[in-house]
């Protein structure tokens, strides 16, 4: 499998994650100061520590998603390990995260880290978590906005693909939801045929299996590569 990561991305978010936390501490440390010398500036003491906890979290949220490995698309390339040329991935780079081409047609590929069972029931879909220990707590809750976050995902990647295309009006790219952590179990089947939700340990085989959709050719594949400045991992 031909893989593209949008490096340059994943670098810049990387670094701005950390210049985040540090400013955030930063402020914070400069609040704590400021309270000291200055007790009377309640209201920059406060907004201070208000910036600083803002800002600091925003950057623990970019390293969380940018800095952690494996990221998800580290995740989703082990997945598809041993799938041959005709395939291909890109990561970051075509209006989404993540966009895989093969025989069988074009799909984007939504991530998702939730743990216990998935389920599908009365048009909804469900986590179902099982109790562990005395302070994690099991229950069920529904998985909100998959469905239209998964379309949104696809057609964004449908639109970035087209100009690429001879004739973009007739490429489908179809949404698949991965489920990528190992604590999690997937109990949707085709009741719910719009879109596909897996767990990624059966992503490889439900790409193999599949057939009828509209694939990129290798000239394509190479093509937007070469024009997005990607090189293959």
């Amino acid at each position: 499998m031909r893989v593209f990561t949008n490096h340059a991305l994943v670098r810049r978010n990387h670094n701005l994650g950390r210049v985040l936390v540090f400013l955030g501490l930063g402020t914070l440390a400069a609040g704590f100061v400021i309270s000291f010398t200055n007790p009377e500036a309640v209201i920059v003491v406060l907004a201070a520590a208000f910036v600083g906890t803002l800002v600091s979290q925003a950057g623990i949220t970019f390293l969380n998603r940018w800095g952690r490995h494996p990221r998800p698309d580290e995740v989703i390339d082990l997945a598809l390990k041993g799938l041959d040329d005709r395939y291909a991935i890109f990561h970051y780079s075509l209006g989404t995260d993540h966009v895989v081409s093969g025989p069988s047609g074009t799909y984007t590929v939504s991530a998702r880290n939730e743990e216990g069972e998935i389920q599908y029931e009365d048009g909804r879909i469900w986590q179902v978590k099982p109790k562990r220990g005395i302070f994690r707590r099991g229950g069920r809750s529904e998985l909100r906005n998959l469905e239209p976050d998964a379309e949104r995902q696809a057609n964004s990647a449908q639109d970035a693909l087209g100009r690429w295309l001879d004739e973009p009006d007739g490429l489908q790219v179809t949404p698949i939801t991965v489920f990528v952590s190992d604590a999690a179990t997937v109990q949707i089947g085709p009741e719910l045929d719009h879109q596909i939700f897996l767990h990624r340990a059966k992503l490889k085989d439900w790409l193999r299996r599949a057939s009828g959709g509209t694939k990129l050719s290798k000239s394509q594949v190479r093509e937007i590569a070469e024009d997005l400045g990607l090189e293959a991992d």
